[in-house]
């Protein structure tokens, strides 16, 4: 899930796209897309989103019967934060 997710978004945005930590957070937590990316690009960023968040709650409700709490979502959120910025290491 989380590990793919690097790949995921750069065949949607291209791999010159450059994340900051901010935008990543506010991606995932606040579905704002960054500037520069817009129209089809900016839908399909948002499907990738969408269907991350969907396993995600899919785990936690196979698990414990209930969908990520808010602040789950940020902790699991900073792990992809930590993939975006091993990939521009």
């Amino acid at each position: 899930m989380a590990s793919t997710l690097p790949d995921e978004v750069a065949a949607v945005v291209g791999p010159g796209f450059v994340w900051s930590a901010d935008q990543v957070r506010e991606l995932f937590l606040q579905d704002r897309i960054p500037p520069g990316i817009g129209g089809p690009n900016a839908s399909t960023l948002r499907k990738v989103v969408e269907a991350f968040w969907a396993d995600i709650d899919t785990c936690y409700d196979d698990d414990w019967e209930r969908k990520a709490l808010p602040s789950e979502k940020r902790w699991i959120c900073e792990g992809i934060v930590e993939q975006f910025a091993g990939r521009s290491d």
